[in-house]
């Protein structure tokens, strides 16, 4: 301990065995009136008068004359670095996915109770609506190789799909079905006559039949979401699921996969929190909020955030008593108003008061 501190703790030592009489009668009286303050019905009273005082004076204060915008910037980016990456995150992330995986509540309530109808339709009809998201994910499907060949792939089965179906049924009409194996033969001919001649023109064609059949993909995916019987579709799915159980959802994926992905999600999320794009996002959302309410005052802020005194007071009521009381039977509430108010008591300005 350095010398400063070793003198300021002998100077509080020294006051408090100075203090006597009158002073020491006044700082008794002092914290005995603060702990009646603290104990009981006074502390509910208390609590009700300070939060009207206190918005009193708010009302008064304008939030972007007495809040710095950059020191908000700044506290936020500490917030994020430290408690976004903290270890009690991730444990949380982990214990509310197992929680929620396993509320009881899940088989009370139905999908419909928790998410109004009203508002999944209107989100379906937006998410269909955003043509251009779609072409423009489209196009850039087009510009990956591996997508392509998926592609090409997908349309591959789905003709084959078709001529399977269509050769069953051709099966049961004479002669149609000799047919089909000739039509197979002379492709099997052709493809065989083409490797062996064409060679690289072939993987070429191949190549630009792997992009013709990506951009038919998206072109059948494109009309496929402006169809108007696709939102009616969307929601007929989701009226399949709305009258069951929350907890139905659990048949999609087991626990121990809800809280992989929670893990996988949070872990993505930390993984661009300490970026400058990142820091760019918060400070710009800071921005954004300073710009729409810096001109609010303190207590004019409150209702914007959905907050009313009322509110305020019967919250404050409901959580300081416990807490307080708590603290007064174990004699520490006691021991802290006393070191904070003896310094005053013990000082020369009392003493002249006093006349001691």
């Amino acid at each position: 301990m350095d010398r400063g501190k070793r003198v300021g703790m002998a100077g509080k030592k020294a006051g408090r065995a100075e203090l006597t009489g009158k002073a020491a009668a006044l700082l008794e009286a002092q914290v005995e009136y603060l702990l009646a303050e603290l104990s009981g019905e006074r502390l509910v009273e208390l609590l009700e008068r300070d939060v009207l005082d206190l918005l009193d004076i708010a009302d008064a204060l304008v939030l972007a004359e007495v809040v710095d915008v950059e020191q908000v910037k700044r506290t936020a980016h500490t917030l994020v670095e430290r408690i976004g990456g903290s270890s009690a995150v991730e444990t949380m992330v982990t214990a509310l996915s197992d929680a929620l995986y396993d509320l009881g509540a899940s088989d009370e309530y139905d999908l419909a109770d928790v998410v109004d109808r009203a508002a999944v339709s209107a989100l379906i009809a937006r998410l269909l609506g955003m043509r251009t998201l779609h072409d423009r994910a489209m196009e850039r499907m087009t510009e990956s190789p591996l997508a392509a060949t998926i592609a090409t792939k997908f349309v591959g089965q789905i003709v084959a799909d078709f001529v399977a179906q269509n050769r069953q049924s051709a099966e049961k009409i004479p002669g149609a079905a000799s047919l089909f194996s000739l039509g197979q033969s002379v492709a099997s001919r052709a493809k065989s006559v083409s490797d062996r001649a064409l060679g690289g023109f072939v993987d070429g064609a191949t190549e630009r039949g792997a992009q013709m059949a990506l951009k038919r993909t998206n072109n059948a995916i494109r009309e496929l979401l402006r169809d108007p019987q696709m939102h009616a579709a969307a929601m007929e799915l989701w009226d399949l699921h709305a009258d069951e159980p929350v907890s139905g959802l659990r048949t999609y994926l087991s626990k121990k996969e809800l809280r992989e992905l929670a893990l996988l999600i949070h872990a993505l999320v930390i993984s661009g929190r300490d970026g400058d794009y990142a820091h760019e996002v918060l400070d710009a959302g800071i921005d954004a909020f300073f710009a729409e309410y810096g001109g609010y005052s303190l207590a004019a802020l409150l209702p914007e955030l959905g907050l009313t005194p009322d509110q305020l007071t019967a919250d404050l009521q409901a959580f300081a008593p416990p807490i307080v009381g708590a603290a007064l039977a174990t004699g520490k509430l006691e021991a802290l108003l006393r070191s904070r108010l003896e310094p005053f008591f013990a000082s020369p300005a009392v003493a002249a008061i006093v006349g001691e």
